[in-house]
């Protein structure tokens, strides 16, 4: 089994909790795509760096994703035109409708996405949000979770998940990511 993280905005491998995961599993195991411009994120570009990144979508391939990087996976997901089926899909603080507070993102939703594929494709799908997060607004990631029918663990007072707010790992993820790897 392996993990393929895909970071949001304004971020890279090494930011948030993405180096205390890798550490936790072992580079063996988890990889983080690293996204091109992340301060002038571009949806071809990311959807092409995070596709060839991923490679081949497999039930032993785990797709985790955390803000920008939720939506980007989906839209990899949505055109990946070969037949696939994925073992896990893990979406931290996403979404998929418009952010009043960042505009400079809409792009990445204006693109219809096919959720009902991605439920059908994904044989277990996760969603994990804080009470407080003031990037990605709880609604949002409880509308996204609806969409594709996910579980949703919710970490109180967790933010957004980000290091400037502390976040340098992220053991709420722990239990989830067990699941999908004892599977």
């Amino acid at each position: 089994m392996r993990i393929v993280v895909a970071h949001g905005y304004l971020a890279d491998p090494s930011r948030h909790w993405f180096p205390w995961l890798v550490e936790h599993y072992g580079a063996d195991t988890v990889s983080v795509l690293e996204l091109p411009d992340p301060d002038e994120p571009d949806l071809e570009r990311w959807v092409h760096a995070a596709s060839a990144g991923i490679g081949d979508l497999d039930e032993e391939t785990v797709l985790l994703g955390h803000s920008l990087g939720c939506v980007t996976l989906l839209h990899v997901l949505n055109r990946h035109e070969q037949p696939w089926r994925l073992g896990g899909l893990v979406l931290v603080s996403g979404f998929v409708d418009r952010l009043p507070n960042l505009p400079k993102l809409d792009p990445f939703t204006e693109e219809p996405l096919d959720l009902d594929r991605v439920r059908r494709q994904t044989l277990t799908r996760h969603v994990l949000r804080s009470d407080d997060d003031g990037t990605v607004d709880p609604p949002s990631t409880d509308r996204l979770a609806a969409l594709v029918d996910a579980l949703v663990t919710v970490v109180p007072g967790g933010g957004h998940f980000v290091d400037r707010q502390g976040h340098r790992s992220l053991p709420a993820l722990l239990p989830i990511l067990d699941h999908l790897l004892d599977r």
